[in-house]
């Protein structure tokens, strides 16, 4: 599945930030205190919704986002009400809903029954995906205490015929 579309909204931010991808590799950047990491954990947080959360329980409070991934055959639509739930929208190609499911948060770890997320949550860890969708910083490292190198060792081991090319 392909990132479509983010939309993620928070009291404090100017307005909504949504970003539309297109084909290709994207590279978000901007001036500190911009959204950037707020926007890339909170896509991570909202894929994997167990605990520990990447950002802030305090910020999912007055934070919601959506996210829209595509594969060939179906869109799915991820939202998350802040620390309340998640909904998980399948939509078929003519726009319609095929399913829809509703999740309470916090989602305990061992929950596999997100259907449409099975598959990557198969394939790649939370702190693998971590690793594929955000480059953390050194400060990362310091202020969050994790060893990111475990995680690239777990995608560069991967079988590469498993990766998207855009």
């Amino acid at each position: 599945m392909k990132l479509v579309r983010s939309i993620v909204s928070k009291i404090g931010f100017a307005e909504s930030k949504q970003t539309d991808f297109n084909d290709g590799i994207h590279f978000i950047f901007g001036k500190n205190n911009s959204g950037k990491t707020l926007i890339s954990k909170s896509f991570i947080d909202t894929l994997y919704p167990e605990n520990p959360s990447l950002v802030d329980t305090d910020a999912w409070d007055t934070m919601f986002a959506t996210f829209t991934l595509q594969s060939s055959q179906t869109k799915v639509e991820i939202q998350r009400k802040g620390n309340k739930e998640i909904k998980i929208f399948e939509i078929a190609s003519d726009g319609s809903t095929i399913k829809e499911e509703a999740f309470p948060l916090p989602v305990a770890g061992d929950v596999t029954s997100i259907n449409c997320l099975d598959r990557l949550h198969m394939l790649f860890s939370k702190d693998a995906f971590a690793v594929l969708s955000y480059i953390p910083s050194p400060l990362d490292t310091q202020y969050y205490s994790k060893d990111f190198s475990k995680s690239i060792k777990a995608i560069l081991l991967l079988d590469s015929s498993l990766y998207y090319c855009a």
